[in-house]
């Protein structure tokens, strides 16, 4: 049975490919698509702006009831979406029919986005805890205390996965056993790392994004941009890209941290934040702002190489910080405003939202849309795991 069926949601494209012969398995395994953290399907045949106006809810599966429901984003693969929830557990859903599969409760909120790889699915908790539990019946494997809140998304890299506590260390751990390999001081980690050419990068509370060895945990380069960074980076075309508490989107040189640019997403007397991991497509990079005067949000679209803005959807109604995930030349963000919004990438066009009052959920969303296999999941505030399909 469909639960709740209001939670923020405005996708775009969904069908439910897994059950469609011809179509190749293309699976969202850990936060924004990929190591690099581009935000960008490839692969996707289904979800595209012709079947965007064609969206609707496939099934909501609901965790247990909490004040914020879920604030996790999705990781889907092997035929599971994963995705952590407030009532203090991870959970695995079937992706065709959302139905429960298996919980590993742990008794703090879960907020981190689940990444799985060879056969594990691995998590933090609010209280400072990483796991890895067996992706096919959640059994435990290993448990790893950090010593701070965990809220940001684990990394993995091949036999190594790198953790971001909100304080402590950022620590590289051993995927098979939990043994940490190094660590590095970078005094607290609201975002995820990113992985590029032997490189891992990382955003801080010091207001700077550090480069790090994957390997060894050497420093390579650290930038300093004036306000604190809780955006996951991504890497793309020699750059890496960044929000921060300041309002802007910084590109620097992936391999000397030199900034390349750096522009507002909105006015300044908005007093903005930009917290989502931005997503890079097409020449573009895209992300969502948080505006807390008043509280608004838009999706704005950047010029890759100069940072000029492309295009402003000021259509979104609230603040967001969700990540966008891009596919096929549609852009998809959530917003607190109770939609999540596709976009035409090439021209901040709106394709596809619920009607306002009728097909829009209760409460917003702090998560971000996992695309796979031609359907669109996303954790929504009232506590339910949604998918999206044109099936």
């Amino acid at each position: 049975m469909l639960i709740a069926r209001r939670c923020a949601v405005v996708l775009a494209v969904v069908t439910s490919t897994l059950a469609l012969p011809g179509i190749a398995r293309a699976d969202w395994s850990q936060f924004h698509a990929s190591q690099t953290r581009s935000g960008v399907v490839s692969t996707e045949t289904v979800l595209t702006a012709l079947t965007a106006p064609s969206i609707h809810e496939l099934w909501g599966a609901p965790t247990d009831p909490t004040t914020e429901g879920i604030n996790s984003s999705p990781a889907v693969a092997g035929g599971l979406a994963y995705i952590g929830s407030d009532d203090g557990s991870l959970w695995a859903f079937d992706a065709i029919t959302g139905a429960p599969v298996w919980r590993d409760p742990v008794g703090a909120q879960v907020r981190t986005s689940p990444a799985v790889a060879d056969g594990r699915v691995f998590f933090g908790s609010a209280a400072g805890v990483v796991y890895a539990d067996d992706a096919l019946t959640g059994a435990r494997l290993w448990s790893y205390v950090t010593g701070g809140n965990v809220t940001a998304p684990p990394l993995v890299v091949g036999t190594t996965v790198y953790i971001c506590p909100r304080s402590g260390s950022f620590v590289a751990l051993d995927v098979a056993t939990g043994a940490m390999l190094w660590k590095a001081n970078v005094w607290g980690m609201w975002g995820g790392a990113a992985y590029a050419k032997g490189v891992v990068y990382v955003g801080s509370e010091q207001s700077k994004v550090f480069a790090f060895d994957a390997l060894t945990g050497a420093p390579v380069w650290s930038t300093g941009l004036g306000a604190r960074v809780r955006s996951t980076p991504s890497v793309a075309d020699g750059r890496v890209f960044v929000g921060t508490d300041a309002g802007n989107v910084v590109s620097l040189a992936a391999d000397t941290g030199k900034v390349l640019w750096s522009q507002p997403g909105s006015p300044p007397s908005t007093n903005a934040v930009i917290r989502s991991s931005p997503a890079v497509a097409g020449g573009r990079v895209f992300v969502a702002t948080a505006e807390t005067t008043p509280m608004d949000g838009d999706a704005v679209a950047f010029d890759e190489k100069t940072g000029a803005v492309d295009w402003r959807a000021d259509y979104i109604a609230d603040y967001s910080t969700s990540s966008p995930a891009v596919a096929n030349g549609v852009v998809y963000v959530g917003s607190y405003d109770t939609r999540l919004y596709a976009i035409k990438a090439g021209s901040g066009k709106l394709l596809w939202a619920p009607a306002w009052g009728t097909q829009n959920m209760d409460r917003g969303f702090n998560s971000s849309p996992a695309i796979a296999n031609g359907r669109v999941y996303i954790g929504c505030r009232d506590g339910s795991l949604y998918a999206f399909g044109i099936g």
